[in-house]
């Protein structure tokens, strides 16, 4: 699916059909460019851990402060590569970002600096802080229907 030419047609199609850019990150995953946890796996690992390991938040000094998952370090990613010596490369490293593109980014600086057990929170802080709370949707009267 990612090699699909679709048109591209303003009123109908974007120029990234999500369609091919969904398969993009599909492939990504099976061929190991992009091993991810999603947060539910994060949470069942952490209260099965008994190995050692880095939790790596990779969002701005400002973002971090702003909200964080605990037990995280905080190395921005334009900081990263001055920094890799403070990570030690025998531990798993589970990194995230805000969404995920730079928890991505910063995997991929980790596994090229022969870090070899790293993998990313799908979707970042943003779905952890989700999933952490109890979202609750207001109920619809049935006369808003009507």
């Amino acid at each position: 699916m990612s090699q699909l030419d679709l048109a591209y047609a303003p009123p109908f199609s974007p120029a990234k059909d999500p369609l091919v850019v969904a398969s993009f990150v599909s492939e990504n995953i099976i061929k190991d460019k992009c091993s991810q946890i999603s947060t539910d796996e994060y949470k069942a690992f952490v209260k099965s851990a008994d190995e050692n390991y880095i939790l790596l938040d990779v969002r701005n000094n400002s973002e971090f402060e702003e909200g964080h998952i605990p037990g995280a370090i905080n190395i921005p990613l334009h900081q990263l590569r001055n920094s890799i010596g403070q990570l030690d490369c025998q531990k798993k490293i589970i990194i995230y970002c805000q969404k995920g593109l730079r928890g991505y980014v910063g995997r991929l600086i980790l596994k090229n600096n022969n870090y070899k057990n790293v993998v990313s929170i799908s979707g970042g802080y943003k779905i952890w802080k989700m999933k952490k709370e109890d979202i609750t949707l207001p109920r619809l009267e049935q006369s808003n229907f009507s």
